[in-house]
């Protein structure tokens, strides 16, 4: 119903525009509420649409960095998103959802920029894609569900039970009463239709009142009640054939095609599966692929009325310090790209010329240009011409790169001049492109100082925009010598350089102008609309200590496409569930978890001589061995457990340290008893090994829980520094998962050589083990052994109650078989999270 009322209100509103004067005041103040409460009635959840993307840079549409780290491993804490702090380029496979329902899925070359979410509903959305992150277990198809729910305004209370309960999970009790306030109430009711002057006033319009209410009102009414009946029907639990279902949902489609005769075929289509859609989304029963039948459309629609074309690549400022770009494979999954720009100086010689640019990792460009003045280009004072003899850039590229037939500008131009008197080639093109390049970043400039985000036509030019214009007027010199698909070459070097600098110069000068919207977690102070939109609280930016934060919480951020046929997006701030990161920790947590629970059962069932010390010969059953029996199952569950929490636990007010907890010591395996000196040392070895990970992780979450703390306290210096603090540790712990790997491998195969072996375990002697877990507790070695590693009562609880919620679908392998896979496990997750970046050790 909502298709066809929409289409009715599209019709109706640029004739109401045109002859309302002709209409009696009572008449007119009739039809204008009429069409203000179909207009409030019919305003979407999200409004974010192409209009709000206003931040996307053309400038950087060849800018291609040669390597990533996983975003997704940087630190991330709830309320701010991933913190940055290190320049450079991360990327994510993220997970993604449908903002619009009855759009084409993304594709056929469709680029999208950045807007960021808004709408009555807005922060809903926001508040279930964080909360996901928390309820790992609910599928991604039934989160979309509830954020259809939200965009549309289809309130959580129509929904299905199981649908109502995973809105529950994701919003609480609040959330939902919030969102089924925000949900549309009846629809309004035509005015007056027995009035005869407004009657015959609604006439005079195209699209009369006996057309549209008569006659199509009435077939639309019928269909949807027949699509009722076979809903109601299914709800009952009868059995309807498919058929019937499709015969019923295809007279609604033929009986709205009159009424869609105005529409282009793309927006036809999705009017028509929209109207679908409504019905289908409040019916019990209805199969998820049912609602994503009607909700993505597929094919490549040619763009409608307002559209614009927007490159894949392109990049969009982001308003936390940092750059963005979308590659969506599909409407679920989508790879996000980030640029984090350095901290750049630029020299200027006599003449106003770059003569060197600097930036905070050591790398310099030097620019020289031929002896003599520059050329001064007639018409536009403050633009020169000049030859650009050289360039070179340290330390990254060793030689001196010669830039064929190069000449650059100098300064801003303001039009009207005359480069062909220059004598450069090319002058002309350039000098337009130049003027281009004015005009954009102008108008990124006035996006973010505008409140809604949308400048105004033909805003001034910032006087602040010289060293952009500048460092694009160098860029365009290099651009003829760069070699086509070559990203190693010295050339494009030099290009990505300029193209860094200049993003680095836009965040800490042209976003940090007054009246801009805040750039990360910048220093100094900011109005409450700046705040407003990065929402962060005042103290973060009034109180920084030093520098800036760059900041990217992905649950704000809308991806929005040059065709406005298509999907918006939004982004949950974390992987998707199939990505290679996802995999990785997931493989590594279960294979620790599958290992423990074994050890555990098998120390069970033979105490008080452990399985492990007996079988493996640990010294024999001696209480060296069962104690490191003990720590070794202690440290593999309990850094499953960190690994999986490292997305952040309540703040730590100790933020302006690095101490961390003692390093546990271990008792030692000796020779003899049964134990060869070669076993001894394989099992001293691999349970250090395995110590040092535990360590690091519990490191790593130690300095994250101080980010929080400094971040609600709003200490960005320390902030930087913690997040520093998480990345060293966390890369460390990639490298002991290695290190632990390799030392088990080798304690396995000493076992496999002398013929060890164990049996597999039922379930029936996992589930006797857990109801004696939960009637007496923890043995008490166990409870030493993990307070000799540092952890706290709640900790020792959260160990009993991860074991007594294992539960696997089948009979466990034998322990030395979990072991082999929990070695493979963690070697594939040391590998990615030794893709992060080299950090130096935290030093206070």
């Amino acid at each position: 119903m909502r298709g066809s009322r929409l289409l009715l209100v599209l019709m109706l509103t640029p004739a109401l525009a045109a002859d309302k004067d002709s209409l009696t005041p009572a008449d007119r103040q009739a039809v204008e509420e009429y069409m203000a409460a179909w207009r409030a009635y019919l305003e979407p959840g999200l409004t974010t649409c192409l209009d709000d993307a206003n931040t996307d840079v053309p400038f950087l549409d060849d800018f291609r960095p040669p390597g990533f780290w996983p975003l997704a491993e940087m630190p991330r804490v709830r309320g701010y998103g991933y913190v940055l702090p290190v320049p450079g380029c991360f990327e994510m496979d993220a997970a993604t959802f449908c903002l619009r329902a009855g759009s084409y899925g993304p594709g056929g070359g469709d680029g999208y920029a950045l807007a960021r979410l808004r709408g009555k509903t807005a922060a809903l959305v926001h508040e279930v894609l964080w909360n996901w992150t928390e309820h790992p277990d609910i599928p991604q198809t039934a989160v979309q569900v509830i954020i259809w729910a939200l965009a549309e305004r289809e309130a959580i209370s129509k929904l299905s039970a199981d649908r109502q309960a995973v809105a529950l999970s994701l919003l609480g009790a609040d959330g939902v009463a919030a969102a089924n306030a925000a949900a549309r109430g009846p629809q309004p009711r035509l005015p007056g239709l027995d009035d005869p002057t407004l009657f015959e006033s609604l006439q005079a319009f195209d699209a009369t009142p006996e057309e549209m209410f008569a006659v199509h009102q009435a077939e639309l009414e019928q269909a949807q009640t027949q699509l009722e009946a076979v809903g109601q029907r299914m709800e009952r639990g009868e059995q309807v054939p498919m058929e019937e279902f499709q015969v019923a949902l295809d007279r609604l489609v033929t009986v709205q095609t009159a009424m869609f005769e105005r529409l282009g075929p793309a927006l036809q289509q999705a009017a028509e599966a929209m109207a679908r859609f409504d019905k289908l989304m409040v019916m019990e029963e209805v199969a998820f692929e049912a609602l994503e039948r009607e909700a993505v459309l597929s094919g490549n629609p040619a763009p409608p009325v307002g559209s614009r074309p927007i490159p894949e690549e392109r990049w969009s400022y982001h308003p936390g310090g940092l750059f963005v770009r979308y590659f969506p494979s599909a409407y679920p999954r989508s790879r996000i790209e980030v640029s984090v720009p350095p901290a750049v100086t630029l020299d200027r010689d006599a003449q106003g010329r770059i003569v060197a640019i600097a930036d905070e990792r050591g790398n310099r460009l030097q620019v020289a240009y031929a002896d003599g003045p520059p050329v001064a280009v007639g018409g536009d004072p403050g633009l020169t011409a000049s030859v650009v003899r050289e360039l070179s850039l340290t330390p990254g590229v060793a030689e001196t790169l010669a830039v064929a037939g190069g000449w650059a500008f100098s300064g801003v131009p303001q039009g009207g001049g005359t480069p062909e008197g220059t004598q450069f080639e090319g002058a002309t093109a350039r000098y337009l492109k130049a003027q281009e390049h004015v005009r954009e970043v102008s108008r990124l400039v006035a996006a973010l100082s505008a409140p809604d985000g949308r400048p105004a036509p033909n805003a001034p030019v910032p006087t602040e925009i010289a060293d952009l214009v500048d460092l694009a007027h160098l860029a365009d010199a290099l651009r003829p010598s760069v070699p086509d698909g070559d990203e190693t070459a010295p050339e494009t070097m030099a290009l990505t350089f300029l193209q860094e600098a200049w993003q680095g110069v836009f965040c800490r000068r042209v976003a940090a102008l007054p009246g801009a919207k805040a750039t990360g977690m910048a220093s100094g102070t900011v109005d409450g609309l700046r705040l407003a939109a990065m929402g962060l609280p005042r103290a973060l930016l009034a109180q920084a200590e030093s520098g800036d934060l760059p900041v990217l919480d992905p649950g704000w951020d809308g991806m929005n496409p040059g065709n406005r046929a298509r999907q918006r997006l939004g982004t949950a701030p974390m992987q998707h569930p199939a990505s290679d990161g996802k995999r990785a920790l997931r493989r590594a947590m279960e294979a620790c978890e599958f290992l423990t629970a074994a050890l555990d059962v098998f120390n069970g069932l033979t105490d008080p001589v452990t399985w492990l010390t007996e079988k493996l010969g640990l010294g024999a059953g001696g209480m060296p061995g069962m104690m490191l029996s003990e720590m070794v199952q202690a440290m593999f569950d309990a850094g499953a457990a960190i690994s999986q929490a490292l997305g952040g636990d309540p703040p730590r007010d100790d933020f302006r340290e690095f101490t961390l907890a003692p390093v546990p010591e271990l008792p030692r395996v000796e020779p003899g008893g049964g134990t060869s000196a070669e076993r001894a040392e394989a099992a001293n070895t691999a349970a250090l090994k395995l110590r040092d990970l535990y360590v690091s992780l519990r490191a790593a979450q130690t300095s994250l829980d101080r980010l929080g703390g400094a971040l609600q306290a709003g200490d960005v210096g320390w902030a930087r520094r913690q997040a520093l603090a998480f990345v060293y540790h966390k890369r460390q712990a990639g490298e002991d998962m290695l290190a632990v790997a390799e030392r088990y491998e080798a304690l396995l195969k000493v076992l496999r050589d002398v013929g060890a072996r164990a049996e597999g375990m039922s379930l029936a002697q996992l589930q006797a083990h857990q109801q004696k877990l939960r009637e007496q507790g923890l043995r008490s070695a166990t409870v030493a052994a993990l307070q000799q590693l540092g952890m706290s009562d709640a900790e020792i609880e959260a160990t009993r109650q991860r074991r007594l919620a294992f539960a696997p679908e089948g009979n466990l392998e034998d322990p030395l078989t979990l072991a082999r896979e929990a070695t493979r496990a963690l070697r594939d997750l040391g590998q990615y999270w030794l893709r992060l970046p080299d950090v130096p050790s935290p030093t206070p």
